[in-house]
C-alpha cells in the first residue's frame, strides 16, 4: 500500500474535517528516548486503526463513558468526545502525555458538546487500576496497540482487570495485523478470561475491530448497543490517509530520518475556540 512522506506523517498536523468540527492533532517524529515499551515512540503519530475506529465512534460512544488506552495523539478520544460521549479519559505512557495534553488542549472546543475530557497516565500491568475502576466506564477502547509480545502480556491483565472491575463495560479494539501471533495471543487470553466477542466490521482488510464483552446469563449475545451479530460494512472512508506499517522498510526508513530532525520537544497548545475552558487533568 501507499505510504504518507515523512512530513506527512511525522511533521505536519493530522486534519480531520467532520460536519460539525475540524479536528486537527499534531504529530512529531518518533523518538528513542521513551518507555521501554514503546522504543520508537509509536504514540507520536495517527495509525489507521484509530482512523477506522474514528468513523465507528457515533454508533458506539453516545452517552457513554469512555476510557481509551494507549491514545497517543488522541484523536479517537477527541473524536469520541464529539461524537456524544459523557465523558472520556485518554491514557497513555508518561512520554507520551505532553503531545497528547497539547492536543486535547488544541481541540478544546470539544468541551461545549458536554463532555469532560481528562488525560493521566497509564502504564499496563504497572499501574493502580482501581482509581479507573471507582471513576467508572462503559466502554474501553484501543487502537492498534499491539506491536510485539511484550505489549499482550502487559496490556491483557489490565484489560481483564479493568472490565472486571466494571463488568457492564465492554471493549472495542481495532488491530492491524503488525504481529499476528501478538494480535492471537490477546485475542485468545481474552477468551480465555470468559469474555464474548463479536465482529464489529468485516473489510477485508489488515484491520480487525471486536467487541469484547462478559456474557450476560451464560447467553453469547452482547447488551444491546448497535452491534448487529453479523458483521456490518465498514463505512466509507472520510479522506483516510495510508501510514507506515511498523517493521516495514518505509518505517525503518522513517525513523532513521527523524533521529536527524530537531525533535519536537513540546507542543504549543493552541485552542481552536478561545472561549473554550481548560481541560481538566
Amino acid at each position: 500500500r501507499e505510504s504518507c512522506t515523512f512530513q506527512e506523517r511525522f511533521t505536519a498536523p493530522y486534519v480531520l474535517e467532520r460536519k460539525d468540527c475540524t479536528i486537527e492533532i499534531v504529530q512529531k517524529p518518533p523518538e528513542l528516548n521513551g518507555h521501554k515499551s514503546d522504543p520508537l515512540g509509536t504514540g507520536s503519530t495517527v495509525w489507521p486503526a484509530a482512523e477506522l475506529l474514528v468513523e465507528l465512534c457515533p454508533r458506539h460512544v453516545k452517552g457513554k463513558r469512555v476510557l481509551e488506552l494507549g491514545s497517543g495523539t488522541g484523536l479517537l478520544g477527541i473524536v469520541a468526545a464529539a461524537s456524544g460521549a459523557s465523558a472520556v479519559t485518554l491514557t497513555d505512557l508518561p512520554s507520551i502525555l505532553t503531545l497528547l495534553k497539547a492536543n486535547v488542549a488544541r481541540n478544546s472546543f470539544v468541551q461545549h458538546y458536554g463532555c469532560a475530557v481528562k488525560v493521566q497516565p497509564l502504564v499496563w500491568n504497572d499501574t493502580d487500576l482501581q482509581p479507573f475502576v471507582q471513576a467508572g466506564f462503559d466502554l474501553v477502547v484501543c487502537a492498534d496497540v499491539v506491536y510485539q509480545q511484550a505489549h499482550t502480556e502487559a496490556l491483557l491483565p489490565t484489560l481483564v482487570e479493568l472490565l472486571r472491575g466494571c463488568p457492564d463495560a465492554r471493549l472495542l479494539i481495532a488491530q492491524e495485523r503488525h504481529e499476528p501471533v501478538a494480535w492471537g495471543t490477546l485475542k485468545t487470553g481474552l477468551r480465555k478470561a470468559g469474555l464474548s466477542s463479536q465482529e464489529v466490521v468485516k473489510s477485508g482488510g489488515r484491520i480487525e475491530v471486536l467487541l469484547f464483552y462478559w456474557p450476560v446469563d451464560g447467553s453469547e449475545t452482547a447488551p444491546a448497543a448497535g452491534v448487529k451479530r453479523e458483521s456490518d460494512t465498514a463505512p466509507p472512508a472520510a479522506k483516510r490517509r495510508h501510514a507506515i506499517a511498523p517493521g516495514s522498510s518505509a518505517f525503518t526508513d522513517a525513523v532513521a530520518a527523524a533521529l536527524s530532525v530537531a525533535s519536537l520537544d513540546e507542543v504549543e497548545p493552541v485552542s481552536q475556540d478561545s472561549s473554550s475552558e481548560a481541560v481538566s487533568e
